[in-house]
């Protein structure tokens, strides 16, 4: 979250930052996960222990013909309070 130049780096629970009085604009940046972009795409169920190179390999039972996506992102609305 960038505020009238300074920022703050919000990356564990609880996921908040202050922002100083005052202040009506701020910046948010969000950095995603690759998993949606480089893979394993095809590979059910999409939350796995663990990615190795047979994970891009999947067939029979843990391969799915349309695109695997996991959660990212913003996955609720931000909120501000006074």
């Amino acid at each position: 979250v960038k505020t009238d130049g300074s920022s703050k780096t919000i990356c564990f629970p609880p996921y908040q930052a202050q922002i100083p009085a005052g202040v009506d604009q701020a910046e948010v940046t969000v950095w995603l996960t690759r998993r949606n972009l480089f893979g394993p795409m095809h590979l059910i169920p999409a939350e796995q222990s663990q990615t190795g190179p047979d994970s891009f390999r999947s067939t029979g039972n843990d391969y799915q013909d349309s695109p695997v996506l996991t959660a990212s992102g913003l996955l609720i609305e931000p909120t501000l309070k006074s």
